[in-house]
């Protein structure tokens, strides 16, 4: 009964994923902040299944060490149910992020969304096959998660996506107190816009609201920002400091 009152609400979830498209600019605002809050419901709802199913399976009643057809199937069921919750929920996030931009905060809750994503897949496993080790399948997966979250240079796209959002005019501004709390692993993306307005190579030679030159003076005191934060790091960490993003920001700023 479970399972067909969550299998009704997640076809309620594929209307919403393929209709109710925007047709104008307003709408596509109010649309992506729709989207925003629905996708924490739909994380949360994910979440609350991601535990029944865990709960069901352990304590339902096993024959040679097997789950019965009778709990294996509305299980497997409720985990489809759960993949398609979590496809509508990224779906949604995407729509916001299409509008308002990448944050490191949006990267954090889809790397969250990708451990949901493997718990689910080794619950699953751990339906079709009892014996399974979904405990130690997880912790070896987040173990990976986190190995890869730490090789993400999640300054440098956040920054290559914001200027995208400003040159392009889908946003109205380039943000001086956004780019001012980024490392200098967004130097690159930075000092390539900087180079775009200054040879006229750019899309557009301002944003929606900021002339050329205003928009070049956030840039240049972004770079100047960075470039004394690489000479104080080359200054007291000269080995232990350097990383590829270092490397990168000098070779830019040298040049």
């Amino acid at each position: 009964m479970v399972a067909i009152v969550i299998a009704l609400y997640v076809g309620v979830q594929f209307n919403h994923w393929f209709g109710n498209t925007p047709v104008n600019h307003y709408q596509i605002d109010e649309f992506s902040n729709l989207a925003r809050s629905g996708f924490f419901e739909l994380v949360v709802a994910s979440c609350f299944l991601l535990a029944l199913i865990t709960t069901v399976s352990m304590i339902s009643t096993k024959r040679n060490n097997k789950l019965v057809p009778l709990i294996k199937a509305p299980l497997l069921l409720l985990s489809a149910c759960n993949l398609i919750v979590l496809c509508s929920a990224i779906e949604k996030m995407a729509i916001y992020i299409g509008r308002s931009g990448i944050t490191a905060n949006r990267i954090l809750v889809l790397w969250f969304i990708a451990i949901i994503v493997v718990c689910i897949a080794g619950v699953v496993i751990k339906i079709i096959s009892f014996s399974f080790r979904a405990f130690n399948f997880g912790c070896l997966a987040v173990i990976v998660l986190v190995c890869c979250l730490g090789f993400f240079n999640m300054d440098y796209y956040v920054a290559k996506n914001h200027i995208y959002l400003a040159e392009h005019h889908i946003i109205q501004n380039l943000e001086a107190d956004m780019l001012s709390k980024l490392s200098y692993a967004a130097t690159v993306p930075i000092a390539e816009y900087r180079d775009r307005l200054v040879t006229g190579e750019s899309v557009n030679s301002t944003t929606r609201r900021q002339d050329r030159d205003t928009v070049i003076d956030i840039l240049d005191r972004a770079l100047a920002r960075h470039e004394r934060t690489i000479a104080r790091s080359i200054e007291e960490n000269p080995v232990m400091g350097f990383n590829f993003s270092r490397y990168y920001a000098e070779r830019v700023l040298i040049e």
